[in-house]
């Protein structure tokens, strides 16, 4: 009888407690027993044991003493089996791009500074070519200004600008056909300023003689006074006296001197000055041109 209860509280003990191999893998009653402990036909299921810590990382340089704990990121876990990642596709290298040699571009800051201090070149006009005729182009300030032959031009009086003009335009010699009388210092101090070569005539209708004429073809044909400007005050000397150069030095018909000499300044009206110098040419004419 003894015996018998001695072998029931063994098992009643081994069903609380549980069997050797749950009492040493730290299980207690309250939890599911193994499979040897639990009731037939039921599946025990065990907790896992807690791994123990890993041991810290040492740090590489750094002092002996300084240690880095381990971190969780680090741990390599291992794919399940049958899922194997697949290999790494290797990635094609871009091609590199070949650059040519640049081009310098050329901007307004490339080109060579100027020196300020330096004042800029001064233009002198050219002297024209006195064996050809020039092409003037419109005057300035010089009234009535025309060509009468290459490199002698006529008209009337210039004024102050006009007299720069005259300069600038390459003519050297300025011949004014003044009344008798007249004075003229000004008139020579204000070209003679200028640089021009200043030469004159007494001349009027009562005073028109072969000499005066004469005198006035030498200046109009001498090539040292080119190129010449001739000028009178009003126009009407200046006229007649080429109407003679035309019909006697030139020999024109009388109607073609006539068209030149209009064209010069000769006026058909009754202006008394003109009067009197055509008729004064015209009576001149018949002693020249017999």
């Amino acid at each position: 009888m003894s015996r018998r209860m001695l072998l029931f509280a063994l098992l009643t003990t081994a069903g609380l407690s549980g069997c050797n191999s749950c009492q040493k893998a730290g299980y207690t009653a309250q939890k599911p027993p193994c499979a040897s402990c639990g009731p037939p036909g039921t599946t025990a299921r065990l907790a896992p044991m807690p791994l123990p810590p890993r041991p810290p990382r040492v740090v590489e340089g750094a002092e002996p003493s300084t240690f880095v704990p381990a971190t969780p990121a680090e741990e390599t876990i291992p794919p399940p089996p049958g899922k194997e990642e697949p290999p790494a596709v290797p990635q094609e290298t871009p091609p590199s791009v070949q650059l040519g040699t640049p081009i310098p571009r050329r901007t307004e800051s490339a080109r060579l500074p100027t020196d300020a201090s330096k004042d800029p070149p001064v233009s002198v006009p050219k002297a024209p070519d006195v064996n050809e005729e020039r092409e003037t182009p419109p005057p300035i300030d010089v009234p009535g200004y025309v060509l009468a032959r290459p490199n002698v031009g006529t008209g009337l009086k210039p004024f102050p600008d006009g007299i720069s003009w005259l300069r600038d335009q390459g003519y050297k010699t300025i011949l004014h056909l003044r009344t008798p009388g007249e004075d003229n210092a000004a008139a020579r101090r204000q070209f003679e300023k200028k640089g021009l070569k200043y030469l004159s005539i007494e001349v009027s209708p009562a005073t028109l003689t072969k000499a005066v004429y004469e005198q006035f073809v030498r200046d109009v044909i001498a090539t040292g006074n080119h190129p010449l400007y001739v000028y009178d005050q009003n126009g009407a000397m200046v006229s007649s006296l080429w109407y003679l150069y035309f019909r006697v030095k030139m020999d024109l018909e009388d109607d073609k001197a006539l068209a030149e000499v209009k064209r010069i300044g000769l006026k058909n009206d009754d202006d008394d000055d003109h009067k009197k110098a055509w008729l004064a040419a015209q009576t001149l004419l018949g002693t020249l041109k017999p």
